[in-house]
């Protein structure tokens, strides 16, 4: 009996290995979204979701590309998102958050990209900037906790210093971001 209930506790290293990678590929998403802002290349790719119209791809200058490359990189959020919903769904006798983590992260990613397509359709305004980008803080921590509880299913939350300070230290990286958007001026590199 007890290996039975021990069994079920376990979760497959290949749903540990489609965790960390949904969560590195909505990492580099993340990063890649900053690089585009920074940049200001979403403006050099004017359609969506290719980058011209009647052009999938861009041309030869760079800043087309780095925006394509995030929009092929976000697309992909979707395909491994799902796939780890579905394989928290299948798992969730070991831990219930195996669900609601990449649920949480699909959502989130899902939000960044309806909000990615209205930059280039209609443009946005830095409050719904820093909305997208909340959404896809939140998607990235999601994943990277969902990550972390398919390794270890049913670990109890422990409340000490470290884990006191590494939540103060993540409220104040996702506090200090979404204002970042409302006070940086055009063209910042913010």
């Amino acid at each position: 009996m007890t290996n039975t209930v021990a069994t079920k506790n376990v979760v497959p290293r290949g749903v540990v290995v489609l965790f960390a990678v949904t969560a590195v590929v909505i990492t580099v998403t993340l990063a890649l979204g900053s690089t585009v802002c920074a940049t200001d290349a979403s403006a050099s790719c004017p359609n969506w979701p290719g980058c011209y119209v009647g052009r999938l791809t861009p041309l030869d200058a760079t800043q087309p590309w780095v925006e394509f490359i995030h929009r092929v990189i976000s697309a992909s959020v979707g395909l491994v998102a799902v796939a780890s919903v579905i394989a928290g769904v299948v798992y969730r006798r070991a831990d219930k958050l195996l669900v609601a983590l990449p649920v949480v992260a699909l959502l989130g990613a899902l939000t960044s990209g309806v909000f990615g397509m209205m930059t280039i359709k209609w443009g946005i305004n830095s409050i719904e900037a820093s909305f997208d980008l909340l959404a896809a803080i939140i998607s990235m921590g999601a994943m990277w906790r969902a990550y972390f509880v398919a390794r270890k299913p049913r670990s109890p939350w422990i409340w000490n210093g470290r884990t006191k300070l590494g939540i103060g230290a993540v409220v104040f990286l996702v506090v200090g971001h979404f204002f970042a958007v409302q006070v940086a001026g055009s063209g910042s590199l913010t």
